[in-house]
């Protein structure tokens, strides 16, 4: 059982607004500003309370004590702590490298006007420059130090992931329409008529239905803009200013591609084969890209030189590399050091970029209900942060291509002119926007896409495996280029098929098509590596892939056990599970063994509550394997995505790769093998339909069979391309960078885009034409509204509730709460008299639906949780416990309350306002084994209501973060903890939001329901300074799964330092 008193609780260093980091403050009692600090506007109640001065108060026996840190031993907290946790924000790298650039000189300032073209030779040194660790950590080595670092602007709100933050400003740093290649250097009203009409067609695009808002934006944007002159709309037409809009793109070039079309009945030279013509490709030239992007504003986030991005934690830990970002990566600052030893390399001294190019395409339907759709190609620049990248709202995007149905080797050819392949080899001298000339080198980093691949392979994760990876890699080379002209000599001039024996022998070996690729046939000749732009895609190979396989064959194992009634079971299962903010885990439909609209995020929810849900079906030994399966794909998904890795995440990744391997190879041999599996009626439903289809064309096909109405036999396969791509994760994060950067969703949230574009023309020629939370400061630690309407009197809520044990002593244990925040004691040792000296103000507690908490992430950047006790009512704190350095409770009830403290050690005899969190919580189940090694979920419990520690009060200062609590189907419910009809039941759960009558005997805690809550459970990430070092027992079970040979050479000190730790967990088991 947990004590009951908060977490451990520390000083909370509050920056103020100027920036100034090097100022600390203490937070006040609601998580803003001490009143020494400059003050942030009102943002709710968390900002109107006025806070006690410690200074002032007199010396008693509940003064504030100084935390004794030799008593804080792996999470275990002394008797008396301070109510607030270190929550430290984002910090910019502004003083790092001014210690590294020249001083600006008198005459230089002088000079008023600067020269048209300055140039700004690359300050080059021999040794690397190491920068100096910022607050958490993070410093930088360089080669070459560049002349713009977006970096050193760097405020909190570049690094706030949530919508609900206020922003700097509304307005995007980039024009919208740079994205789509138009030239912006325009007059104000763009291609239209004037700036009335501008302003009325901008409005009629922004709109996709004539909501509210929308009108609210007619009215005052436009109608009241002073710019706006009605008179100028005299002869307004739509018609033709949509028409001026599409001759303004007419830049594109509508240009025609040609292809081969060869036959397979009969000889026919290649040259012979007749060519046919593909009309409406809409380009843009990748050069002229180039000179747009390095012109416009968002160029001021680019990192113009690659570097290494090192961690140095601190407390004599060793120092590991960070991996991520696409301009940290491997190779290309092996690429970036190879051009600059080159003679050719800047003769005329610019500096030198290097252009980290990524595409992405994939085909997208336009309507739900249509069947128009539309084939992108996007470019990104990888030197631009992956968290500005992935936000459409960034316009990051260029929108290279639009293109037909055709293979993408031809529309390459088009792509990769004479003026792209020399912007390769020797750079483009481009000026930037500012001012300044620079020589931009193109460097393509990695295409993603849903390609299929060839290769098979069903011994993933073995030393074999893995050490057939590295010494058997694909290299694109004159002889591998002269089998695919070979291959097309015998399709072409002997008319051998291209699934003839004599084609495969040539190609199947080493997975190649008779296509010549684009990309070797322009940059071979200067080095490149075309097999390198091929990444892991988790979306496509992982959830959408291997995942979504096992899940399917895990229904089949159901349905051969259990019949029908399993699946029924599986889908209440699912259906009951709880949601989590911000959609990271959305509602279940009420038949997920359907499998019906499926998305990649839904094949993710369904991983994350896999355990649970699957747990207690089959007989004991294959539900073991079947939990040691998904507890693998749960965490390799999950260690797969994260943002920032470093290298013991790494480590841990390689480890999870050869685990999940092994138990992949024990499923298929044991717990398949067991059950004979049959497909289910909607994929036997598929397979005849698609066999019906192929028939009515025509294609030869095993008719008899793929058209039988009777399930076939189900045999789950390990030889598959997409299981064989997993093995690659962990070499491409190191060598291309976080798979995040670089996902096929990136590309897929731009489709958003083209079909916003979409629903604004005619549909033909497509191609080219609950409570309302208002935004709030990511800086404070937490917000709560101010509204005073809903209250709840506290004698006539008690009176009718007397018989609840939830409310059992409820003022008595609510004036001890703000007694010790007013005093800033965690004892709750109060008398009568102590408690008759704090009046609450009208016998009220002001309630409100939402309270939401701001955090700093893992990967250093600030995120939002928003928890309500009917929908996300979980919450976690620092429990000061060596067993676990977590405490659960569910929130019951938010609210605010005024009261008046007029005794004896008053010092302030003011109403003041608290926030508090009336909850109901969780004990943790040490009994039961978990983490990296036994495999399983950490389980938590309600205690009785009865108990005295069942229910209590929390400063919401003291929660970290939202969290996931998933029941424990296999036990059961049980009615024995609280009544049924407690007020304090509000939780809705299943399809049907029904409100929760009764409890789970157990709950799951889901440790990776997001890779910021992983990281918490795995020794906590670079951002997580403040509760790291409660966490050393979680990252020692974490990394006692690695091997440190492998990381012998690579990080000599950090596998020592897990082999230290693997002695200290053998030792601890022997104890044990």
């Amino acid at each position: 059982m947990h004590s009951r008193s908060p977490s451990p609780i520390f000083e909370q260093p509050i920056y103020p607004l100027n920036g100034d980091i090097d100022q600390i403050g203490i937070a006040d009692e609601t998580g803003g500003l001490a009143d020494e600090q400059e003050e942030i506007p009102e943002l709710g109640s968390n900002m109107q309370q006025t806070p006690i001065s410690l200074e002032d108060t007199p010396a008693s026996r509940w003064a504030r004590k100084e935390v004794d840190e030799g008593n804080i031993v792996e999470g275990r907290q002394s008797q008396r702590l301070a109510p607030r946790y270190n929550d430290f924000l984002p910090t910019s790298h502004e003083e790092i490298l001014q210690q590294f650039i020249p001083p600006t000189t008198a005459g230089e300032l002088a000079c008023v006007t600067p020269p048209p073209k300055p140039e700004l030779p690359a300050i080059c040194v021999r040794d690397p420059i190491v920068t100096d660790p910022n607050k958490f950590g993070l410093y930088r080595v360089f080669k070459t130090i560049p002349s713009l670092d977006p970096d050193l602007k760097l405020s909190l709100h570049n690094v706030a992931d949530s919508k609900s933050f206020t922003s700097e400003s509304v307005k995007p740093s980039h024009n919208p329409v740079c994205g789509l290649g138009v030239d912006t250097h325009n007059p104000s009203h763009g291609p239209f008529t004037n700036f009335s009409a501008m302003k009325i067609m901008h409005w009629e695009h922004g709109s996709k239905s004539l909501l509210e808002a929308h009108i609210n934006s007619l009215v005052h944007d436009i109608i009241r803009d002073p710019h706006f002159e009605p008179d100028e709309l005299a002869s307004f037409d739509a018609r033709r200013e949509n028409k001026c809009l599409d001759a303004y793109t007419q830049g594109s070039i509508a240009a025609a591609a040609s292809s081969k079309d060869g036959s397979t009945g009969f000889k026919n030279r290649e040259k012979d084969a007749s060519e046919f013509e593909v009309k409406d490709i809409w380009h843009w030239n990748i050069v002229d890209i180039i000179d747009a992007e390095v012109a416009s504003k968002l160029y001021y986030n680019h990192n113009l030189q690659p570097y290494k991005l090192m961690f140095d934690p601190g407390n004599g830990d060793p120092v590991e590399r960070v991996y991520g970002e696409a301009y940290t990566y491997c190779a290309l600052r092996q690429e970036e050091e190879i051009f600059q030893s080159l003679p050719q390399a800047s003769p005329d001294g610019l500096e030198v970029v290097s252009l980290s190019m990524m595409l992405w395409s994939n085909s997208t339907h336009l309507a739900q209900h249509s069947t128009a759709h539309l084939w992108p190609i996007y470019l990104f620049f990888g030197n631009i942060s992956q968290n500005i990248r992935s936000s459409p709202n960034s316009f990051s995007a260029h929108h290279l291509a639009y293109i037909p149905e055709l293979p993408e080797e031809a529309v390459c050819e088009l792509l990769l002119n004479d003026d792209v392949q020399t912007a390769y080899n020797e750079g483009r001298v481009s000026e930037c926007v500012d001012g300044a000339l620079r020589r931009s080198v193109l460097r393509w980093h990695i295409w993603a896409k849903d390609y299929p691949e060839s290769d098979k392979v069903s011994e993933m994760g073995t030393p074999q495996d893995m050490a057939c990876r590295k010494t058997n890699q694909r290299i694109d080379s004159v002889s591998l280029q002269n089998r695919v002209k070979k291959a097309q000599k015998m399709k072409y001039d002997k008319g051998k098929s291209i699934t003839s024996k004599a084609v495969k022998d040539l190609l199947d070996s080493i997975s190649l098509t008779a296509t010549e690729n684009a990309f070797s046939k322009a940059f071979f000749k200067y080095g490149f590596q075309c097999f390198l732009l091929e990444a892991t895609d988790l979306l496509h190979e992982f959830e959408l892939g291997e995942w979504c396989r096992i899940f399917i064959h895990l229904l089949c194992i159901l349905e051969a056990y259990w019949k029908s009634s399993a699946k029924d079971d599986l889908n209440q299962r699912y259906c009951s599970l709880p949601t989590f903010v911000s959609g990271t885990i959305r509602r279940f439909s009420k038949s997920v063994s359907s499998l019906k609209k499926m998305t990649g995020h839904n094949f993710e929810d369904l991983l994350q509550g896999g355990m649970p849900c699957f747990e207690g079906f089959l007989p004991q030994e294959h539900d073991e394997t079947v939990q040691d399966l998904l507890w693998d794909l749960m965490m390799f998904h999950g260690f797969g995505k994260f943002d920032m890795h470093l290298d013991s995440t790494i480590a841990i990744t390689w480890a999870l790769t050869h685990s999940i391997g092994e138990t992949l190879r024990k499923f298929a041999d044991v717990t398949c093998a067991a059950f004979a599996t049959k497909e289910l009626p909607s994929e036997k439903a598929v397979r005849v339909r698609r066999a019906q289809s192929d028939l009515s064309s025509g294609k030869a096909i095993n008719a008899k069979i793929l058209t039988s109405n009777d399930s076939l036999n189900w045999r789950y396969k390990l030889d598959t391309p997409k299981l064989h791509a997993l093995g690659y994760v962990p070499d491409d994060i190191v060598e291309v960078g976080a798979t995040s950067s670089h996902l096929t969703f990136i590309g897929e949230k731009e489709h958003m885009q083209v079909k916003e574009y979409y629903q604004h023309t005619t549909k033909t020629n497509f191609e080219v034409g609950d409570e309302v939370l208002p935004a709030t400061d990511p800086r404070v630690q937490y917000d709560v509204g101010i509204s005073e309407w809903d209250y709840l009197d506290l004698d006539n809520f008690l009176v009718e509730n007397r018989n609840d044990l939830a409310y059992k002593n409820f003022v008595k244990n609510l004036k001890d709460h703000i007694l010790s925040r007013i005093f800033a004691s965690s004892s709750s040792d109060f008398t009568n008299d102590d408690r008759n000296y704090l009046s609450i103000e009208k016998d009220r507690i002001y309630l409100h639906q939402t309270v939401r908490f701001n955090y700093t992430k893992y990967n250093v950047c600030r995120g939002r949780d928003t928890v309500n006790p009917r929908m996300h009512p979980h919450i976690m704190t620092l429990s000061g416990d060596s067993n676990h350095p977590y405490s659960y409770a569910r929130l019951i009830h938010i609210f605010h309350i005024k009261v008046r403290h007029h005794g004896p050690d008053s010092s302030n005899t003011a109403v003041q306002s608290f926030n508090v969190l009336f909850v109901r919580w969780l004990d943790f189940d040490n009994e039961w084994a978990w983490g990296f090694k036994a495999k399983h979920l950490p389980r938590v419990y309600f205690p009785k209501a009865s108990s005295p520690e069942a229910f209590g009060f929390l400063d919401p200062a003291c929660v970290l973060r939202a969290s996931y609590l998933m029941p424990n189907f296999n036990l059961g419910i049980t009615d024995d903890l609280l009544a049924e009809d407690s007020a304090t039941r509000q939780l809705e759960f299943g399809c049907n939001g029904e409100i929760e009558g009764s409890d789970w005997v157990s709950y799951y805690v889901g440790i990776a329901v997001d890779r910021d809550m992983l990281a918490h459970y795995i020794g906590g990430g670079v951002g997580h300074k403040g509760t790291r070092k409660y966490l050393r027992n979680l990252a020692k079970d974490a990394r006692a799964i690695c091997d440190p040979a492998d990381w012998e050479g690579e990080n000599t000190e950090l596998a020592q330092s897990f082999q230290a730790e693997m002695e200290d967990l053998d030792d601890t088991d022997k104890d044990e």
